[in-house]
This record gives structure tokens, C-alpha cells and sequence, in this order.
């Protein structure tokens, strides 16, 4: 009976001790890291299979490491990098494999080529249900705020839908207009 009673606990405070170390681990990559805006473009806006998603691409313009502009074709199992330069505004200096990464590159995100672009985990946020009637297309203009960790890593912190803070943007929408069915 006692075996049965250790492993009812076990199974209990496992999943939760796993959870909480997960959400700190999140917190720590939001507190310690570097925040940065990038521009989106509109790519599927809702995923219906994993609920209110506004889902979009990151717009790196001529430094998108899936697509060089010389050279050979990109390996689509390899780690690239996306470089960002030290400006203020953090702008796309280079991309392509991470091996041949800049020794002067420190801000950078890691992604992969899958045949849908360059995917680094950042692509989807999470939208309010009572929202989603106003938000059916990445609007043009679009960024998101990430916060980037030291070894290429990315967290969203926010969707900027043109360039405006969400909630201002959404309450906005709601003021001008009835929802589309």
C-alpha cells in the first residue's frame, strides 16, 4: 500500500515541478535577454488545428538564410543563423549557415529552412478568441518584440500589428468596425 501511495505522489508533483521549472526557465530568457523588433509578414493567419493564432513570417528582406543569393542551395536539416547588427533598431545582417556564422555576429536568432522559409519558433502568437473576429490578416507593417538569449534562441513578448502596440490596435479596430463573419 505504501508503494502504491509513493507513486500516486510521484505522478502528482512531477508534471508540476516540470511545469514550474519550464515557466522559470521562460522567465529568466524574458528577464536576461536582448529585445528586439523585427518585421512580419502576413503568412496564415489563424492555425485552426491549434486554436487563436495569429501565425506570420519574419521579413528579412536580401539576408534571409534560406534564400542566398549565390552559392549552393541550402541544406533544409541545417541550423542557419539570422545575424542582427548592433543598431538600435536591430536590423538582418546576414544569414546562412551557423558554422559559417561572423565571429563579429552576437545578436542572432536560430532557425531552420523547412520549405515553408527560415523557422526559428517565433512565428505564431497567441490571440484572445473575443479578438479574433478583428484580426483575420497580419495587417502590412506588422512586427513582433522578441526577446533573444545568448545562443540564438527567441521568446515573442509582443505582436505589434502595424506597428502599434496590440491592445491600442485591436481597441481601435472594435471602435471602427463591426467584426467580419
Amino acid at each position: 500500500m505504501k508503494s502504491s501511495s509513493v507513486k500516486l505522489w510521484v505522478a502528482l508533483l512531477l508534471p508540476i515541478v516540470v511545469l514550474g521549472l519550464w515557466t522559470l526557465r521562460l522567465r529568466n530568457q524574458g528577464r536576461s535577454g536582448v529585445d528586439v523588433e523585427l518585421p512580419v509578414e502576413g503568412f496564415d493567419p489563424l492555425d485552426h488545428i491549434s486554436g487563436h493564432y495569429v501565425t506570420y513570417r519574419l521579413a528579412m528582406g536580401r539576408h534571409d538564410p534560406c534564400r542566398p543569393t549565390s552559392g549552393p542551395l541550402v541544406d533544409r536539416e541545417a541550423v542557419q543563423c539570422l545575424c542582427l547588427d548592433e543598431s538600435p533598431s536591430h536590423q538582418p545582417s546576414w544569414g546562412g549557415a551557423c558554422e559559417q556564422k561572423p565571429s563579429s555576429c552576437d545578436l542572432f536568432l536560430k532557425g531552420t529552412c523547412p520549405w515553408s522559409g527560415f523557422t526559428a519558433g517565433v512565428e505564431r502568437f497567441y490571440i484572445p478568441e473575443t479578438d479574433s473576429a478583428w484580426l483575420k490578416v497580419v495587417p502590412p507593417k506588422s512586427s513582433i518584440i522578441i526577446t533573444l538569449n545568448g545562443s540564438g534562441g527567441g521568446l515573442v513578448k509582443a505582436f505589434r500589428p502595424e506597428g502599434q502596440d496590440y491592445k491600442v490596435w485591436i481597441e481601435r479596430k472594435k471602435a471602427e468596425q463591426k467584426p467580419s463573419p
